[in-house]
């Protein structure tokens, strides 16, 4: 378990949002997912009994409070322990139970992901912590939260990586930058695909419009001021690309700025994979420029 990924704070709030909904008692119907039945369910996967009673006891499974303190590690992985007060958590205690909160998501969007067509709102609100999840390099199969199928790639810190390469780049338009990447994670989280694809695409060319002008700015080029295909070329024409290094970025381009039908592939794994090849391309991208202008040119 110690190997497995932990979520995200994105992802505890959607759960959080999603057990919300499960919960709710609306007048005159039964809840979606009543506390002692959840309880029995993450008692089925193996989750402690001293846990599960500890939650209630303690929290009255309320899901605001008690998935905060699982995340801070308030909430611990065996009996609670003999004392008054609460213990200060260790670090073991936050990484577990920050991994026991992915089986809490599981039993959620198990239940969530069932709602009839007449119960949109939980149904929705699962589908936006599952691409939350696939956002933190998750898949879910067969009722079960498994690291996405990339063995040796983290993507979660694949992404975080490149957002530290991009921000000691530091490009004049880096707000720009994160602007596009957070609009393009909470647009896939949401499940708007179109849009989630076309951030990921503004986020590319924002990206490749700050490198070039750091180029500038430290002298190594002169300003460039042109439509997006121009400026691909111009960065073999400043010597920053090789010309099969050119069209492999043209490619990812190209493909995308064609918004059109995929035959083939649906729209969620079109906005998906899409985002999984800028990842990679950026972040080689960055390295690539951090090198380039470290051995050819004098910066100022």
């Amino acid at each position: 378990m110690q190997n497995r990924r932990v979520l995200s704070q994105r992802s505890v709030g959607k759960l959080q949002v999603l057990l919300q909904m499960l919960f709710a008692r609306p007048p005159q119907t039964l809840q979606l997912l009543p506390e002692p039945e959840y309880k029995r369910l993450l008692y089925e996967r193996e989750i402690s009994i001293d846990v599960l009673d500890h939650i209630g006891d303690r929290y009255r499974w309320r899901p605001s409070q008690f998935l905060a303190a699982m995340y801070d590690g308030r909430v611990y992985a065996c009996a609670p322990r003999p004392g008054y007060g609460d213990p200060v958590p260790t670090a073991k205690d936050v990484l577990i139970n920050r991994l026991l909160l992915l089986t809490f998501a599981e039993v959620a969007l198990d239940r969530g992901l069932s709602m009839p067509g007449h119960l949109p709102e939980p149904k929705q609100a699962a589908l936006e912590l599952l691409g939350s999840l696939q956002l933190d390099g998750y898949e879910y199969i067969e009722g079960k939260l498994v690291e996405a199928a990339l063995k040796g790639v983290d993507l979660q810190a694949e992404d975080e990586y490149l957002l530290h390469l991009l921000k000691e780049i530091n490009p004049d338009n880096l707000s720009a930058i994160l602007h596009h990447h957070k609009e393009a994670d909470d647009t896939y989280v949401g499940g708007n695909w179109g849009p989630a694809s076309s951030e990921t695409r503004n986020f590319f060319v924002a990206v490749l419009r700050g490198i070039r002008n750091v180029a500038t700015k430290q002298g190594a080029a002169g300003p460039f001021a042109g439509p997006e295909k121009n400026l691909i070329n111009n960065l073999q024409e400043i010597g920053f690309l090789d010309s099969e290094e050119k069209e492999a970025v043209l490619k990812i381009w190209v493909l995308l700025s064609y918004s059109g039908a995929h035959p083939g592939v649906q729209p969620p794994e079109r906005a998906r994979l899409t985002r999984l090849l800028v990842l990679g391309l950026t972040e080689w991208l960055c390295l690539k420029f951090t090198a380039w202008k470290n051995s050819r040119f004098q910066w100022k």
